[in-house]
């Protein structure tokens, strides 16, 4: 469930479905998997779009609580469990959404009240934190030659806006663009917005 090996992973499926892509994007966690699958050559995209991308590691003292715990935790299932019974509730779930800044309708709600719910859902998110290093990542990232365009929203409450400044000045092909009163979660509250920037996207290397 680490990174290198998720990229492994999906760069096999495209193998075996015979697709490579011309853009790629991914969102938050995922934004960090695309890249690494093109900075590994499982894939030989044209453009890369980052969805409030978790690119960077954590800073302060996050860092040293983050892994450690997410590892404590994913030993054993009964953490899993007690969270997807928890979370099965529709309040504890908007509360959760809530914190990542985005405003989801109703159906979304329950979309992710179903997700929460499955104990299985969150022990397999629970062995994918405990295996997440960004640090090596964080060094590999100047060597991407590939233009990578970084969108956040402006209420995201779950990446820091400073780490899109901070890839922007590591990553020499790259640009950003801010989505106001959008949060983590902001290809899901306006997603017809989102696709029309990867359709912007793929005009600016002629594929319009």
């Amino acid at each position: 469930m680490s990174m290198p090996e998720m990229a492994r992973a999906l760069g096999a499926l495209l193998k075996t479905v015979g697709v490579n892509p011309v853009i790629a994007a991914g969102h938050s966690a995922g934004a960090a998997i695309v890249i690494r699958m093109t900075l590994d050559e499982f894939m030989t995209p044209k453009a890369l779009v980052s969805l409030n991308g978790a690119l960077l590691p954590l800073r302060g003292a996050a860092q040293y609580l983050f892994l450690p715990t997410a590892r404590l935790l994913s030993v054993t299932s009964l953490p899993s469990r007690f969270f997807a019974w928890r979370a099965g509730n529709r309040q504890v779930a908007e509360r959760l959404l809530s914190g990542t800044g985005s405003r989801i309708d109703r159906e979304g709600v329950e979309f992710y009240r179903r997700i929460f719910g499955r104990a299985g859902h969150v022990a397999s998110t629970l062995d994918m934190m405990a295996n997440w290093d960004l640090d090596d990542f964080e060094n590999i990232l100047p060597t991407l030659d590939v233009p990578l365009t970084l969108v956040t929203g402006s209420r995201d409450r779950t990446i820091p806006k400073s780490n899109y400044h901070r890839v922007a000045r590591v990553v020499a092909d790259s640009s950003t663009i801010e989505l106001r009163g959008l949060g983590h979660l902001a290809h899901e509250e306006e997603p017809e917005l989102v696709a029309d920037l990867v359709h912007e996207v793929a005009e600016k290397i002629g594929l319009g």
